[in-house]
């Protein structure tokens, strides 16, 4: 949704060729268009979407239009899968409208009663960004360190033990037999033997622990390289063709369905003969076809007929227009052309099923009415204005279409009444109607579709002459 300002061009009631801008924005939009409803082929309980292109596994993919069947009289959960499948389901996916499971993405809910949906809710967001590439493996673990470290130093010698005691005296000698003189003093005893070896010493403490080794050198594990580059979005151009004469259109290569939008030929204004109190009808715009989606082939030819506006005349009641169509293998789609006015002073009916009603003759004569809307892409086209009734009345104007006022009722003139004027279309206002006495004229050169002004009224014995209607166009446009 755009702010209270806007970076799009608007269109302007004054500008020509507002198709030109107007298909330049659907240009500008026209990727945002996928999976979007199309209301021209819902009908009932079935459910219709335009087409786009998704990615698909980074791949960009061209999904069709297509159709899902809704269930009555309850709500219905529509979304697209990751392999571009649109899905429906009357149970909600968890964590509806997201983010889905299995990378499904929420489309639309829509509420149905009886025979259609009542009430919906859009959840698209715009698509088209590349896919990002993943991440690099992780690198390899690190080497272990190296071997444990050597032994420690042998732990200090113990103390010596301590001196063990004296060993003991040695036996005494034997007594004489005789009193005798005093023995010579014995000899003395021979040394006692050695004492026992003392007790071993304790042993001494243990000798400290050796230092840890050096720690081994960190493996160096190789970085993972980057992962791919996401695929780039893919890119497309709405392209067309104008056509203002008949021709043929070849569906171009790897297009699948185009858009046609139409108008059929505008009705000539009525001439007026012999009648000074009342003028001639002004002639109904065509029927109009916008934007209508159209399966086609590549390379098939296709027949564009352009309706031509109807030709005036003098004195007498003005030709119809020509149909405009867009015809091929299996479909015929028609813009009817507008009717002509009378020398009755009638205005003409606008073409197709609802066109809008003529113009009554009148003082002044009465407008012409604007078209109904027949589907979302067909639209009625305008009645012509009603001629003056009366010597001194003026014609009325045709249908106002689009921002443009129908063509300008004639004035009297000259004790003539004046003719009715031509209906408008969206490309510009109709053909005004004569004067009194005086021919009708005809709308602008890219005025299609347009009615063409009604003659003035004339006195017995002159005539004057209805303007001619436009010619319709065909517009194919797809995107390439």
């Amino acid at each position: 949704m755009a702010n209270s300002t806007t970076n799009l061009y608007s269109i302007l009631q004054s500008q020509s060729q507002k198709e030109v801008s107007a298909n330049a924005l659907f240009d500008a939009a026209s990727p945002s268009t996928g999976f979007g409803r199309n209301a021209s082929a819902c009908v009932g309980l079935t459910w219709a979407y335009y087409g786009g292109t998704v990615q698909v596994s980074g791949t960009p993919t061209q999904i069709a239009n297509g159709t899902v069947t809704l269930t009555a009289s309850t709500v219905n959960y529509i979304y697209v899968t990751a392999a571009g499948v649109v899905t429906i389901t009357t149970s909600a996916p968890g964590s509806w409208p997201g983010p889905l499971s299995s990378s499904h993405v929420a489309l639309y809910d829509v509420t149905t009663g009886t025979s259609g949906p009542t009430s919906w809710n859009d959840w698209r967001t715009a698509q088209g960004a590349g896919v990002a590439g993943g991440p690099g493996s992780t690198g390899a673990t690190g080497a272990t360190g190296s071997a444990t470290g050597g032994t420690g130093k042998t732990g200090n010698t113990g103390n010596s033990g301590a001196t063990g005691p004296t060993g003991p005296t040695g036996l005494s000698g034997p007594t004489g037999s005789a009193t005798g003189n005093t023995g010579a003093t014995g000899a003395t005893g021979g040394a006692g033997g050695a004492g026992a070896n003392g007790n071993t010493g304790n042993t001494g403490g243990t000798g400290n622990t050796g230092g840890t080794g050096n720690t081994g050198a960190t493996g160096a594990g190789f970085t993972g390289s980057f992962g791919p580059t996401g695929s780039t979005g893919s890119s497309t151009t709405l392209q067309g063709t104008l056509y203002t004469a008949s021709g043929v259109f070849t569906g171009p290569t790897g297009v699948s369905s185009c858009w046609a939008t139409m108008i059929g030929g505008g009705g000539a204004g009525g001439g007026a003969s012999g009648v000074a109190n009342h003028g001639g009808g002004g002639g109904g715009s065509g029927e109009m076809v916008v934007s209508l989606p159209v399966s086609i082939s590549a390379g098939s030819g296709y027949t564009v007929t352009v309706g031509a506006g109807g030709a005036g005349s003098t004195g007498i009641a003005g030709a119809n227009g020509g149909t405009t169509s867009f015809t091929g293998s299996g479909f015929a789609f028609n813009a009817q052309a507008g009717f002509a006015g009378g020398t009755a002073g009638i205005g003409a009916t606008g073409g197709g099923p609802k066109g809008g009603a003529g113009g009554a003759v009148g003082n002044p004569g009465a407008f012409g009415v604007l078209g109904a809307a027949e589907s979302s892409v067909h639209f009625a086209g305008a009645g012509g204005g009603g001629a003056g009734n009366a010597v001194a009345a003026n014609g009325g104007p045709g249908a106002a279409v689009g921002g443009y006022l129908g063509g300008t009722g004639g004035t009297n003139a000259s004790s003539q009444a004046g003719g009715g004027g031509g209906a408008s279309t969206i490309y510009g206002v109709g053909g005004t109607g004569g004067t009194g006495g005086a021919t009708g004229f005809s709308p602008g050169s890219t005025v299609y579709g347009a009615g063409g002004g009604g003659g003035g009224g004339a006195t017995a014995g002159t005539a004057t002459c209805g303007a001619s209607g436009m010619n319709g166009f065909v517009l194919i446009q797809w995107i390439a």
